[in-house]
């Protein structure tokens, strides 16, 4: 069950839908029906991102094999997942048709789905094309819905909180990215500067918040506690469910900023 939930991308869906919730609330901006299309996109374009590339080289990870062996229920859970997006987005205005449909069209051609070129490829340019998408997805629809100009600067801070994310994450794929030729932060800098890093930002992210809007201090102390831990803690070596179920849940467990 947890591979289950883990490898089909299940969990990062629901972490999706938990930062478009997050910024929805912190707006006053709730629209149900996209932060369930959110999680819904999100398990239909991470699928598609591992399952393109099993046809031009077999799998390298343990997850990758489980999701050669499961394929074909995964291009059904695609097809489906697509099919309720599309069914969602009839309710939506045409600003998100228009953001989401250029994430979208971005997000094939991260890892060759669409073109020969994939875009992950480009040295250095993984961390910040997932947290563009993110960015845009989530925080940046409350701002069009309210039309209050204001909500700018939740844009920066959520670029920070994912970009650190990231650069943890691809921590993980360091090993394999070496040997694809795909340069990131983690296979230029060293393990502690990595670290480092992705520690630097969130904390900067959390700072920002905090400044901005005068959230429990508690809370935030206790998130960035948390990630600290797992910081120190996780390794290159560490196993999937390390960062599908510890980095990725950072994202959902941010809510606890919004605590009074």
């Amino acid at each position: 069950m947890l591979r289950l939930v883990s490898y089909s991308s299940i969990i990062i869906a629901l972490n999706a839908s938990a930062l478009a919730l997050f910024y929805g609330l912190y707006s006053g901006s709730i629209v149900i029906a996209r932060v369930v299309m959110v999680g819904f996109a999100t398990l239909a374009s991470y699928n598609l991102t591992q399952l393109a590339p099993l046809r031009k080289r077999k799998p390298r990870s343990e997850r990758g094999r489980w999701i050669l062996q499961h394929r074909k229920a995964l291009w059904i859970l695609c097809a489906v997942s697509l099919g309720i997006v599309g069914a969602l987005a009839t309710k939506l205005s045409l600003y998100d048709w228009l953001n989401f449909g250029h994430l979208f069209l971005l997000s094939l051609f991260y890892d060759d789905i669409i073109g020969n070129i994939p875009l992950r490829k480009i040295p250095y340019a993984k961390p910040f094309f997932i947290t563009y998408v993110w960015t845009m997805t989530c925080a940046f629809p409350p701002i069009y819905d309210s039309g209050d100009l204001s909500l700018l600067w939740t844009l920066p801070e959520c670029f920070l909180f994912i970009f650190g994310l990231c650069v943890l994450f691809d921590f993980r794929d360091v090993h394999e990215d070496r040997e694809l030729g795909i340069k990131t932060f983690a296979t230029k800098l060293s393990p502690v500067r990595i670290k480092a890093l992705a520690f630097a930002c969130v904390l900067a992210s959390a700072i920002y918040f905090k400044a901005k809007t005068g959230a429990n201090l508690t809370f935030i102390s206790l998130y960035m506690a948390a990630f600290a831990l797992l910081t120190l803690r996780i390794k290159s070596e560490s196993g999937e469910h390390a960062y599908l179920l510890g980095v990725d849940g950072m994202i959902a467990l941010k809510l606890l900023w919004l605590i009074p």
